[in-house]
């Protein structure tokens, strides 16, 4: 994955989200290789089951994956990943800070947060913008690494296939409920996935059983959770649809400084 030559707002951000915007490299190097594409098949393979029943008008991806693969069977036209950091892409990007995000509040269908809570330095600072940006009535779908998982277990004891994950701080699905509870979210499902990372001594065999039972113990949890309001009317938004790659989403206005 090849990245944009710094430019003036590339040095901003840098120093914005430095922690972040510096581990994106190596993130995006990993999920090319082989256990990184590995995870994104079986997310994606999970979320062909959720997305074609979520409709609307704009998308927003924030997190690691360096593309829209896992959104590709949603039914929503137009998608944008919002990052600190561009990348060489056939993807819709939007370059912005993710603590103060550039797009107007509530004008948003669906966002997906993608292992963007355990790398990113202010997790809560995260939810509370993509709250602010979600439509009422729409879908926040929030995919992290599971602590109860024996994948945090080998990442403890040094495996060197998870070294990149000494740098996350899981999140516990139960914390992340009451986050939700907390910005006015109702969880709609959750499923954590049985997962095999690497060639080794992995029991998979358990992690299914234990998913078939409902205890959450699979390397990575998905959440899927909506915006609730009151006396909801779906209103068409005022804009029409424009070429492939070009960012339509409605930003937010710029605010005078003194």
């Amino acid at each position: 994955m090849l990245f944009n030559n710094t430019t003036e707002p590339d040095r901003w951000f840098s120093g914005q989200h430095r922690a972040f915007y510096r581990l994106l490299p190596e993130l995006h190097h990993w999920l090319s290789s082989p256990l990184g594409v590995r995870l994104l098949a079986i997310q994606a393979q999970q979320l062909e089951h959720w997305l074609p029943y979520i409709f609307g008008y704009h998308l927003v991806q924030v997190g690691v994956s360096p593309d829209l693969r896992l959104v590709d069977t949603c039914r929503i036209a137009h998608k944008v990943i919002l990052t600190p950091r561009l990348i060489t892409t056939n993807c819709s990007q939007l370059q912005g800070s993710l603590t103060e995000w550039p797009i107007q509040p509530n004008s948003v269908d669906m966002v997906l947060l993608h292992h963007a809570l355990e790398f990113f330095e202010n997790p809560h600072r995260l939810l509370f913008e993509a709250n602010k940006a979600i439509i009422p009535g729409g879908k926040l779908i929030v995919i992290g690494f599971n602590p109860y998982s024996l994948l945090n277990l080998w990442r403890g004891l040094g495996f060197p296939h998870y070294k990149f994950l000494r740098q996350a701080h899981f999140i516990r699905p139960g914390r992340l409920q009451d986050w939700f509870k907390l910005l006015g979210f109702s969880l709609d499902k959750v499923c954590y996935p049985a997962v095999k990372l690497a060639d080794t001594y992995y029991p998979t065999k358990l992690d299914r059983y234990c998913e078939s039972i409902g205890l959450g113990i699979g390397s990575f949890y998905i959440m899927q959770a909506t915006k609730e309001t009151v006396g909801m009317t779906p209103i068409k938004p005022l804009w029409r649809p424009t070429a492939p790659k070009v960012v339509t989403l409605p930003l937010a206005e710029p605010t005078t400084r003194r």
